[in-house]
């Protein structure tokens, strides 16, 4: 996943949500950050994962699993899509980060762990949603008929 494990490899607190999204097989995971401190143990750099799309669509799927995680209150803050620039790219890039408010700054410890319970569960939950909304589309193109 890394183009250069040995200079540049994934970051291990990282590594778990960009095997996720190389999962999905629509998204191409470009370059990850695992969040770092400064040294006065504050957050400095917040994690996140940086990706390709096939298809405005698949970034749009990723942006309501996260709209529904933050919901249910299942993560200890809120996460966020945002399109980011890459240079070197004629694609749009994505950003999958959490969305920080600069009020109320989470400890990376939390933002981590959120890493981890995204890890586990997008892959199956993202899933679920584009069968709902095939679903949904099924049931409206009927109705035309």
């Amino acid at each position: 996943m890394s183009s250069d494990p040995d200079d540049h490899p994934i970051e291990p607190g990282i590594v778990g949500l960009v095997y996720a999204l190389e999962t999905l097989r629509v998204c191409q995971p470009c370059w990850s950050c695992e969040g770092h401190n400064d040294p006065a143990g504050a957050l400095h750099k917040p994690p996140k994962v940086w990706f390709f799309a096939r298809s405005v669509m698949y970034p749009d799927l990723i942006a309501e699993y996260l709209a529904d995680l933050g919901i249910a209150r299942k993560l200890a803050s809120p996460w966020q899509v945002r399109v980011v620039r890459w240079d070197d790219a004629l694609a749009t890039a994505y950003s999958i980060e959490p969305r920080i408010d600069r009020h109320d700054v989470p400890p990376l410890g939390r933002l981590r762990a959120d890493i981890r319970k995204l890890s586990r569960t997008m892959k199956y939950e993202i899933a679920g949603i584009a069968r709902r909304r095939i679903a949904a589309l099924d049931r409206f193109s009927r109705a035309r008929r």
